[in-house]
């Protein structure tokens, strides 16, 4: 990401991409493809990452720069030499842009929920498995400190966002049910997919009730057509290395 970034960059500008890879969570503004965009760095995906905000007008011209930055092979241009069919020189960054199925299963892998699918304006900051990224219990008041400060002091949720595997690659769909082994509700899958970095076993995220929430517990839930075993694991199912 950085490199890609560097590369429709002006390296001689006040603030650079690098002061946003070197400082995740905040936001800085820098100049891509000849126009201000503000980007912050967050590893939604296991890897490096960053996100970019550009305004409407510029978003297709910053996309095309991106994509040529990192297009592949380029045809040989050598005047002197004629260009030569099927060679050519490589780029220092080879990629292609991604869709939905890609990134969500990058994301699930590396343990990323997202707000409005794993979690939403209802839900406590607890509920979330985001506590230590989303709220500070060291700064002034805000809307809602009280009740997060009663929960993290004297309590807990009633429920708290957890990561799901299964056993192979039958894969329970967002929306699903899950059971304990005696048959009661005890939750709710909110993302899954099958994940190449663990087997291309079924992996996902689920909303499940306190005290039914600890790892390595044994749950059911719907996939093809029947109940299959699945076990509560951390969000995170792929390693830093």
């Amino acid at each position: 990401a950085g490199e890609l970034l560097r590369a429709v960059s002006d390296p001689h500008a006040v603030v650079t991409v690098d002061a946003a890879l070197n400082s995740p969570s905040t936001h800085h503004v820098v100049a891509l493809a000849g126009h201000p965009v503000t980007v912050f760095r967050r590893d939604g995906c296991g890897v490096p990452g960053v996100h970019v905000w550009a305004a409407n007008e510029h978003a297709d011209q910053l996309y095309a720069s991106l994509a040529q930055a990192c297009g592949g092979l380029v045809p040989n241009v050598d005047q002197s030499q004629g260009a030569v069919e099927g060679q050519g020189t490589r780029r220092p960054i080879v990629g292609r842009g991604i869709g939905w199925l890609a990134y969500n299963t990058a994301r699930i892998e590396a343990g990323t929920p997202l707000f409005h699918v794993d979690f939403g304006p209802d839900s406590l900051p607890h509920e979330t498995a985001q506590l230590d990224q989303a709220v500070s219990f060291t700064k002034g008041c805000y809307l809602g400190q009280e009740v997060v400060a009663r929960m993290h002091n004297l309590g807990h949720p009633k429920r708290v966002l957890v990561g799901l595997k299964g056993e192979d690659d039958r894969l329970p769909v967002a929306g699903s049910q899950v059971l304990d082994e005696s048959g009661d509700v005890i939750g709710g899958v909110s993302s899954s997919t099958l994940a190449p970095m663990c087997g291309n076993a079924a992996i996902g995220f689920a909303t499940m009730k306190w005290g039914k929430h600890n790892e390595a517990t044994n749950v059911l839930a719907p996939a093809e057509g029947e109940m299959v075993n699945m076990v509560v694991t951390g969000l995170r199912f792929i390693s830093d290395s």
